[in-house]
């Protein structure tokens, strides 16, 4: 189920409890009910998102995801780097064709390790 972790983190349950998420959902879509039935829609949401890939997680991820686009650039277009690794700029689609099959290669991988782990 979306609103229950696991071991006993209940996750979005915690905060939220279930009579209000039924009422969430079934709220007629008046104007001031409106706007609290998004809001409260929007935590559950943002909750579920945070249960899936935790905060430190992401800043991990990009992190590392800047170092190794900031190394690739510099042997790429810094020429004494370029020299000592005996490469030749590329151009742009070039470049970008090889971002997205690494992009793509490491992404399924970690959403593989996310859903073996859980």
């Amino acid at each position: 189920h979306l609103l229950c972790g696991r071991r006993g983190d209940h996750g979005a349950a915690d905060r939220l409890s279930r009579p209000e998420v039924r009422a969430a959902a079934h709220a007629p879509v008046a104007e001031n009910r409106g706007h609290h039935r998004a809001e409260l829609l929007q935590r559950v949401l943002a909750d579920a998102v945070e249960e899936l890939l935790p905060r430190h997680m992401l800043v991990d991820f990009l992190g590392l995801l800047a170092i190794s686009a900031a190394l690739l650039l510099a042997i790429l277009y810094v020429p004494f780097l370029t020299s000592l690794f005996r490469m030749s700029p590329i151009s742009a689609i070039d470049l970008g064709c090889c971002v997205l099959a690494g992009f793509l290669s490491v992404a399924w991988f970690e959403v593989w390790k996310m859903l073996r782990d859980k």
